[in-house]
């Protein structure tokens, strides 16, 4: 295929995406670049790690912090916004979707804990241990790199999406928002409080004994958020979607300072009620866009987003734990910007092979 035939295919395919989705991918990922260069510039777990620095040290980690938990629940809803409403009664739909999206995934997958396997005994020292990788490959245990415990999330949603999609085509509007809100709240509001009663000395825990496992937990509603946000909600003006933005932003920040300041490391995590409602209302105005310049750029990325996610983190581990002597905010901006470059230029050189490609990035 010739330079022209490829130009002109790429943009055929450009036209038939929605810009806003691919923007919103483009945010999320370097979002998750983010979050893995703040958690190496900054030890959330570790009260010291924050409560030392200056007060505006403090801002700058703790926004770091909340902005990059921002990228998860935002791939999240992308699933459930392109999937979720699909049409998976047809004879042979639902073995067709595992075979196009769950299996390659898995190769993939695959493919890359064996690389960060192998990058732990050459560059970590770590033993090899035969039993360990195996069990690893199969998914009994977690890969070596610290973002693969999305892997098998995904894994296990992917696998019983087109299942839930035949039923949210059948169940009444009104049964979805029951059972979502009932799910939600319980789900959400103890990981948020929890933290916040034991920085007030607060001998009092929320926990959750109904067993809502079968909703997804946190992650399965964090999809159901991306189907929702396809179908409802659709009058909601902008200005009211930022409001909403701006003030979870700043109870969660509000939190994480009360929570250090108190004697209490909070890692903020993905199950935070005002951290999913944040996440939702930053979606909701991306999906307003339908019109940028630079679409391409934004479009690449997107096709690659996974690619670079696989990848990234090798770059960021190297360099936080081999090259770089520098701390805190000096650290992170190293961190961020040389893990994207050094990614970005790394799939852009794998994706020149089509089968490579497919291989290595689960690139269609």
């Amino acid at each position: 295929m010739g330079k022209e035939e490829r130009k002109i295919m790429y943009k055929s395919e450009s036209r038939k995406r929605i810009i806003s989705l691919d923007i919103t991918r483009f945010l999320a990922i370097f979002l998750v670049i983010l979050t893995h260069a703040s958690d190496n510039s900054y030890q959330y777990t570790v009260l010291d790690s924050i409560t030392a620095i200056s007060p505006k040290q403090r801002f700058f980690a703790l926004t770091l912090h909340i902005l990059g938990r921002s990228g998860v629940p935002l791939f999240l809803f992308l699933s459930g916004y392109l999937l979720l409403d699909r049409d998976y009664e047809r004879n042979g739909s639902i073995i067709t979707f595992w075979k196009k999206h769950l299996l390659p995934l898995i190769l993939t997958c695959s493919i890359w804990g064996l690389i960060y396997y192998i990058y732990g005994i050459i560059i970590d020292k770590n033993p090899f241990s035969l039993s360990r990788l195996i069990t690893e490959l199969i998914f009994y245990k977690q890969y070596e790199g610290s973002q693969f415990w999305y892997i098998p999330m995904i894994l296990g949603m992917y696998l019983f999406i087109p299942i839930v999609g035949i039923l949210l085509k059948h169940l009444d509007s009104k049964i979805k928002e029951i059972l979502f809100i009932i799910s939600f709240l319980y789900i959400f509001i103890p990981p948020m409080m929890n933290p916040i009663l034991k920085a007030l000395q607060v001998s009092f825990n929320l926990q959750t004994i109904i067993d809502l496992s079968f909703s997804g937990n946190a992650y399965g509603l964090l999809i159901l958020m991306g189907y929702f946000a396809k179908r409802k909600y659709q009058k909601v003006k902008i200005w009211k979607w930022f409001i909403i933005t701006i003030s979870c932003f700043l109870f969660l920040l509000w939190e994480e300072n009360l929570c250090f300041t108190h004697g209490v490391p909070y890692d903020l995590w993905y199950n935070n009620i005002f951290l999913a409602i944040m996440c939702f209302s930053i979606f909701k105005q991306l999906l307003k866009i339908k019109i940028v310049k630079f679409s391409n750029a934004f479009t690449w990325t997107s096709r690659n987003s996974f690619g670079i996610f696989l990848v990234h983190n090798i770059f960021i581990k190297y360099l936080s734990e081999h090259v770089l002597t520098i701390i805190y905010w000096r650290k992170f901006f190293v961190l961020f910007i040389v893990g994207s470059f050094c990614s970005i230029i790394f799939v852009f050189l794998i994706g020149l092979n089509k089968q490579a490609a497919r291989l290595f990035l689960y690139k269609k």
